[in-house]
C-alpha cells in the first residue's frame, strides 16, 4: 500500500469522524429530548393526581365537619337544648366555618402541589428543546471539525508532496 493510499485513508477517516460525531450528537440530543418529554409527562400526571387527591381529601373534610355538626346537634338535643338558637347554633356555625376553612386549605395545598408539578413539567419541556437545539449545534461543530481536519491533512499532504 502506497503513501497515497494511506493518506487517502487518513482523509476519509477525517470525514467519517465528522459524520459520526454529527450522528452521535443528534442521537444524543434526541434521546435527551425524549427523556425530558417523558419526565414532563410524569410531572403532568402527578399534577393531575395531586388535584384528584386534593378533591377527595376536601370532600372527606366536609363530611367530617358535617359529622361533627350532627354530633353537636344530637348532644344538645339529648340535653333538651334548642339546637337552632343561642350558643348551640353559634357552635355549629363556628364548626361549619372552621371545617370549610380546613377544606379550602386542603384545596389550596393540592393546587399548589399541582402548580409545582406543572412548573417542573415546563422546565423538563424546555430542557428537551434545549437538548435538541444543542445536539444540532454539536453536530454542526463535528462536521466543521471533520472538514477542518480533512483540510489540514490535505494541505499537509500537498505540502510534503503526497499529492501533487
Amino acid at each position: 500500500m502506497g503513501i497515497e493510499s494511506l493518506a487517502g485513508i487518513g482523509l476519509i477517516a477525517s470525514i467519517a469522524q465528522g459524520a459520526l460525531g454529527a450522528f452521535s450528537a443528534i442521537a444524543s440530543g434526541q434521546q435527551a429530548s425524549a427523556m425530558a418529554s417523558y419526565k414532563a409527562q410524569v410531572a403532568e400526571n402527578n399534577a393531575k393526581a395531586a388535584i384528584d387527591a386534593g378533591k377527595a381529601q376536601e370532600e372527606q373534610q366536609r363530611l367530617k365537619t358535617a359529622g361533627m355538626i350532627s354530633t353537636q346537634r344530637a348532644t344538645a338535643a339529648a340535653n333538651n337544648i334548642d339546637v337552632n338558637t343561642g350558643s348551640p347554633l353559634d357552635i355549629q356555625v363556628t364548626t361549619a366555618g372552621l371545617g370549610e376553612m380546613d377544606a379550602q386549605t386542603i384545596r389550596n395545598k393540592a393546587l399548589k402541589e399541582a402548580y409545582n408539578y406543572r412548573t417542573q413539567a415546563s422546565i423538563y419541556q424546555a430542557e428537551g428543546q434545549n437538548a435538541k437545539a444543542g445536539s444540532y449545534l454539536n453536530a454542526f461543530s463535528s462536521i466543521i471539525g471533520g472538514a477542518t481536519s480533512f483540510s489540514d491533512k490535505w494541505n499537509n499532504y500537498k505540502r510534503v508532496g503526497v499529492y501533487s
